[in-house]
């Protein structure tokens, strides 16, 4: 597993190699890498800067995910589409953390449902 660091901003900041490799772990060891990141933005509710910094760094790591052909459909929309959401929010000028934990909460659900599903 590829460590991924909260500082790194672009795919650039990236070993190459060890970019590809992570890309190639499939979509759910992915999805189990960037979770925890997911988690941060709660650690951060109170710190503005933190939050958005964190936020920014989320959108790299999706930007990243590689899809693979053994995730069900189901997952693909469940996970795939709902991170999705996650650049839509951030685009949006009037978003809040009230919008951002609401999407957590919904993320975090259906990434439970859908690792149990897979049987991880």
């Amino acid at each position: 597993m590829v460590e991924l660091s909260i500082e790194l901003k672009t795919e650039s900041d990236f070993d190459p190699i060890a970019l590809e490799l992570w890309q190639e772990g499939g979509f759910l060891r992915q999805i189990l890498d960037i979770y925890p990141e997911v988690y941060r933005l709660e650690k951060y509710e109170n710190d503005e800067k933190a939050f958005r910094s964190q936020w920014e760094t989320l959108l790299d790591l999706v930007s990243m995910t590689m899809l693979d052909d053994e995730v069900e459909e189901t997952t693909k929309y469940e996970l795939y589409h709902n991170l999705e959401k996650l650049q839509r929010y951030y685009a949006d000028a009037g978003v809040n953390k009230a919008t951002a934990f609401g999407w957590w909460k919904q993320w975090k659900y259906d990434l439970n449902r859908s690792v149990a599903r897979e049987g991880h």
